[in-house]
């Protein structure tokens, strides 16, 4: 039987009701919860997505919304050390079981918006996380990844080229400089063929310096 789409990294405690809760969703290794993240167009859009931060190396990297560690997995040579962070269970069991050779990765069940993470992070990751949540949440979760970088640290996401939902990708953009983000390199993209109708927009931002 199919289950319902995984709206992603986490369920969002908040005053304000979440269209987007997680509430029965359950881990599936068979049905993909990323909706082709293991197809070869779904595993292009990682690719596509690290060209931003080609030729640079990390001391610690965090991804939110990590699922089987897919993404971190092609981080791995870039970085001393990275924590993956998942709602689900199920996912990080399987991120830890196909990742296990690789010590410096570890992953973590549970929500990113409360979780007591260890240090900070000079490079924060998500792939299409935000999109999923209205605006309210969208602040939430950048203000959080904001939190969780070094000074002078990068935020590395992927969203939807086009609006979608109740998400808009200039509205974001508008966001992260709202949060003390400088924009560094916007990237358009697409993976599927027919072409997508929303696409893929790649971002890379860093963590502003605060005004005195």
């Amino acid at each position: 039987m199919l289950r319902r789409r995984k709206d992603r990294a986490l369920a969002v405690p908040t005053q304000a009701r979440s269209r987007y809760r997680m509430e029965g969703y359950r881990y599936s290794p068979v049905l993909d919860p990323c909706g082709g993240r293991r197809s070869r167009l779904g595993q292009r859009r990682f690719d596509e997505t690290l060209t931003l931060v080609a030729g640079r190396r990390f001391r610690k990297v965090l991804e939110v919304g990590c699922e089987e560690g897919r993404m971190l997995e092609r981080l791995a040579p870039l970085c001393d050390g990275a924590l993956g962070v998942d709602l689900s269970e199920g996912a990080v069991r399987a991120a830890r079981k196909r990742l296990k050779d690789r010590p410096h990765l570890r992953f973590l069940a549970g929500n990113f918006l409360t979780l007591e993470l260890p240090g900070d992070f000079d490079l924060v990751v998500c792939v299409h996380v935000i999109t999923d949540f209205e605006p309210l949440i969208q602040r939430r979760l950048v203000e959080r990844m904001r939190e969780r970088l070094a000074p002078g640290g990068l935020l590395l996401c992927t969203v939807t080229d086009k609006p979608f939902a109740l998400f808009n990708p200039a509205a974001f953009v508008r966001l992260l400089r709202s949060c003390g983000f400088q924009v560094l390199a916007r990237r358009s993209f697409d993976t599927s063929v027919p072409k997508s109708v929303f696409g893929n927009r790649a971002i890379l931002a860093r963590k502003a310096k605060a005004s005195a």
